[in-house]
């Protein structure tokens, strides 16, 4: 099993407080209203805080597979999961007992693992084995149902896994190396770019964006 720790950031260092074991923890999410949810093979579960120790409770899913990518939309969680030969998004909307249901069937794709959306009913997914991002547009009356599916960036590159929106671009790590594609007004994908890295990184997996430009 693999321990998730929380870090608790003190005025005079830092203190590792243990949460819970989960089995193969692979993602986490805090919410703009400020929950937990952590990914990982036994299914996506919720990180709660009761008294001095933590809890996490694993949502109802009606679909059993290992889950990867984790983003937020329209008071909506969703999922990416993998069982092995196919992938699947699963959502839920993020009520006080949040229960994943299909959104998208992804027949064939390997591994769907990164997964962030650009706050316009648009959820993009980092498909690491195939070395593509795809793209899922969401129905506007019900942004649990998808309306459409397309391969967004047909060379990710090897490896494609963390993935993340931020000021009209997409950022994902993959392989050795962190590339980047500006998202035009008319929503199609410019041209891959390599980010200039300082330092050499091995095996980049999750990412994460804050700040300003």
């Amino acid at each position: 099993s693999v321990e998730l720790l929380g870090v608790r950031v003190l005025c005079r260092g830092k203190r590792r407080t243990l949460v819970g074991n989960l089995l193969a923890a692979e993602n986490q999410l805090f919410t703009s209203s400020g929950r937990l949810f952590v990914s990982g093979d036994e299914g996506v579960f919720e990180v709660v805080k009761q008294g001095a120790s933590y809890s996490a409770s694993k949502l109802s899913s009606t679909v059993k597979c290992q889950f990867g990518g984790l983003t937020e939309y329209a008071g909506a969680l969703y999922a990416n999961c993998y069982d092995g030969t196919d992938s699947k998004v699963l959502g839920g909307k993020l009520s006080e007992a949040p229960a994943l249901q299909l959104i998208q069937a992804l027949p064939g794709v390997g591994l769907a693992n990164g997964l962030t959306n650009d706050g316009k009913g648009n959820l993009y997914i980092a498909s690491t084995f195939d070395g593509t991002i795809l793209r899922v547009q969401l129905d506007p009356a019900d942004p649990l149902k998808a309306r459409a599916q397309d391969t967004f960036v047909a060379n990710a590159g090897l490896f494609a896994n963390g993935l993340k929106f931020y000021a009209g671009k997409l950022y994902w790590s993959a392989f050795t190396t962190v590339k980047t594609i500006e998202i035009g007004a008319d929503g199609k994908a410019g041209a891959v770019n390599e980010l200039g890295l300082s330092t050499p990184v091995q095996g980049p997996d999750g990412m994460r964006t804050f700040g300003a430009d």
